[in-house]
């Protein structure tokens, strides 16, 4: 934190801002909000406040799990929220601490509209009178569901195989997959029986809110009926790349490849173990 402090003062800036989309979570442990306040207190940062974007719990819960997911290492969506989700109660934790603190915090609604969050921190948080010019957003380029769940079921054959599908498919733009729509579904109703529980978290969050950005409240749903909805699908373009991919997998230079990606993985298991 002072090695920041430094660099800002170095370059005649008043302010530091600090981002991490983990902070919430750290801060949320008992009493470590008031010893973050304390630290910054102690190295010249007397004056602290805070911004926190707060999205549909779903729609991040979902989000959340797509990014996990990549890997093709993540457990079945049914049973990833029970040991992988961890803001339901995080960020109760949080906003209950911040209230115990009295800390300067200020909540808005995640958007996904174009300029919308620059908005959000620029203008309305920070203050400053200036032309946004909202950058391309090449943050955690996505598959489809129906890729991951591809990928995870490949991984359990030929783990190296893995990682060539999923550069192929992320090749692959976002108009030229297919809709995703049944099986979208049915990881949401997942979630959203799961989320549900968490409703004193959602209650606390809305009040932290705006009254025009208030959460949708995840609900259970049937879960008979969300079990109809696990299908996948492909577009043509989609199918030429994991077409491709069967018959690249003939070739001597796509099994070199494969056997490049082995004894690398194994390398990094020995430097690990060395460390």
């Amino acid at each position: 934190m002072s090695r920041h402090l430094v660099k800002a003062k170095e370059n005649g800036c008043h302010s530091l801002f600090l981002s991490n989309e983990l902070l919430v979570l750290a801060l949320a442990k008992e009493s470590r909000l008031n010893q973050f306040e304390a630290i910054l207190d102690s190295i010249g940062c007397p004056e602290t406040k805070y911004l926190l974007f707060l999205r549909d719990p779903v729609d991040q819960a979902l989000s959340l799990y797509k990014h996990r997911a990549k890997s093709g290492m993540a457990p079945d969506i049914g049973n990833w929220p029970e040991k992988h989700y961890s803001y339901g109660d995080g960020l109760l934790a949080f906003l209950k601490n911040a209230e115990q603190e009295r800390i300067d915090l200020t909540c808005r609604k995640f958007s996904k509209k174009e300029g919308a969050l620059e908005e959000m921190l620029f203008k309305e948080w920070l203050g400053l009178d200036i032309e946004l010019i909202p950058p391309t957003k090449t943050v955690n380029p996505s598959l489809s569901l129906s890729e991951l769940m591809l990928i995870k079921k490949v991984r359990r054959h030929q783990s190296e195989l893995a990682s060539i599908l999923y550069d192929r498919l992320l090749a692959v733009s976002k108009d030229q997959k297919a809709e995703d729509a049944s099986i979208d579904q049915y990881h949401k109703e997942v979630l959203s029986n799961y989320l549900a529980r968490y409703e004193e978290t959602w209650r606390v969050c809305n009040a932290h809110l705006p009254e025009t950005e208030m959460l949708l409240y995840p609900s259970k749903v049937d879960k008979k009926d969300s079990e109809k909805g696990k299908i996948s699908a492909f577009s043509d373009r989609q199918m030429d790349e994991i077409t491709g991919i069967i018959g690249d997998s003939l070739t001597f230079r796509f099994k070199l490849r494969v056997l490049w990606l082995k004894w690398r993985g194994r390398l990094g298991k020995i430097k690990k173990t060395d460390c």
